[in-house]
């Protein structure tokens, strides 16, 4: 396993891939404020996990090697990180009591939100009786979670080398056979794609190494297109579009990377990676904005496309200006810092 500390420069891709992402979220997001909300399911089911997934990795790959040389207090502020993702879901979804547009979704109620604390926390993807989602920005909560697991997964292969391999095997293993008879643990489902995320990280000894999976990875996200657009929603083929486009855009980002590095949409793109929770955040409010007068529009019309411009360029302009302020002001830095850093 890789043991060196990997420098900030061979992150850069890591930050691309999940510029690459963001952007493609946006597309997602886009078909779920259009009349035919489900095509964003069906087209792009790999990407909820993939973010995930690709958390994981992360963790992987900067912390796998600081817990093999025994840095102090690397568990304590991966849990932190964890309980401040956790708060900033429930405020978020505080918030979103008070501005969801009628297009969009019926207000659930504070109080209606945390009588179904069960469900949304453990369960996850719960949904009223009258079909309304009780929760909102749930892809944060297997995030969180899967943090909070990083450390006790990495020391333990840290000391023990088989541990990792074993572990992962049976959590995916796991829940692979829940989502074949459909249990609804959406939350440990998605911690699946976060273990996955976390072995790839282990077992990579070069990232850059990704590079050369690009054309396997290309080949197998055209099969993956065929087979995903009709049964994207099984767990398995969910999991293997996850993998598939993380490895894919990983080969993609490091190819942009090297070869297009001063030009300033690559360096605009690894700033929305680096900015994501953000930008993540950012896109929701501008679509909550944007569908109260355009409405819920046909997927293939001027509106849809005037909702995803809008939110593609309003996002971007508020990950430059969030960098731009943290660069200003001290207080805009610990701001950001206390909420999403």
């Amino acid at each position: 396993m890789s043991t060196a500390k990997p420098s900030s420069s061979r992150l850069d891709y890591l930050d691309l891939t999940k510029g690459l992402l963001v952007c493609v979220m946006v597309i997602y997001h886009s078909l779920n404020y259009t009349n035919q909300y489900h095509l964003g399911f069906r087209f792009f089911s790999f990407l909820p996990p993939s973010f995930v997934l690709i958390t994981g990795f992360l963790l992987a790959v900067v912390y796998f090697p600081r817990f093999q040389r025994g840095e102090p207090g690397l568990a304590w502020r991966l849990v932190f990180r964890s309980l401040r993702l956790l708060t900033l879901f429930v405020g978020l979804n505080v918030i979103a009591q008070w501005v969801r547009s009628p297009a969009y979704g019926q207000k659930v109620g504070v109080a209606e939100f945390f009588a179904h604390w069960q469900e949304v926390f453990l369960q996850g993807g719960a949904r009223l009786d009258g079909g309304a989602r009780i929760a909102a920005f749930e892809v944060l909560l297997p995030i969180a979670y899967t943090i909070a697991l990083a450390p006790l997964l990495l020391m333990l292969a840290a000391k023990v080398r088989w541990f990792l391999p074993v572990f992962c095997g049976a959590f995916v293993g796991l829940c692979g056979w829940l989502g074949y008879y459909d249990y609804p643990f959406i939350n440990l489902l998605f911690m699946g794609a976060g273990v996955i995320g976390i072995f790839g990280g282990w077992l990579v000894r070069d990232p850059d190494t990704l590079e050369r999976f690009f054309w396997p990875a290309l080949a197998a996200a055209v099969a993956y297109a065929v087979l995903g657009t009709g049964r994207g929603y099984v767990y398995a083929l969910q999991m293997a579009g996850s993998i598939i486009a993380v490895v894919f855009l990983c080969g993609l980002s490091m190819k942009l990377a090297n070869r297009f590095a001063g030009a300033w949409l690559i360096r605009h793109a690894i700033r929305v990676g680096q900015y994501s929770l953000v930008a993540y955040v950012g896109q929701i409010a501008l679509l909550q904005i944007l569908v109260r007068p355009l409405g819920r529009p046909d997927p293939v019309s001027w509106g849809a496309l005037a909702m995803f411009g809008g939110t593609l360029v309003g996002m971007s302009l508020l990950v430059e200006t969030t960098k731009w302020l943290r660069g200003r002001s001290a207080l805009a830095d610990r701001a950001y810092k206390l909420v999403f850093a």
